[in-house]
């Protein structure tokens, strides 16, 4: 009867750990900030800011939105107005 009792803790506990290895396995590789970044896009055909994972591109938009992509790991480059292409 005593496990049972535990196992509420026991569960919480794995979902925090889980959880917190999701986050940073989602984190982008790369992120070019500052930028002007041509999106071809109608709605939005310019960006500040683009984040990569791997081979892809997982966000184009503002600095800040892209920013909250960024692990411990991120790589990031200040374009400081540049064009990127």
């Amino acid at each position: 009867m005593k496990t049972i009792a535990y196992l509420p803790y026991l569960v919480f506990t794995l979902l925090i750990v889980l959880g917190a290895g999701q986050a940073q396995n989602d984190a982008a590789d790369l992120i070019l900030v500052n930028a002007k970044i041509f999106t071809a896009s109608d709605a939005n055909p310019h960006a500040d800011a683009i984040a990569i994972k791997g081979d892809w591109v997982i966000a184009v938009g503002t600095n800040e939105r892209v920013n909250a992509l960024a692990g411990p790991n991120t790589r990031r480059i200040d374009a400081a107005g540049r064009c990127a292409h």
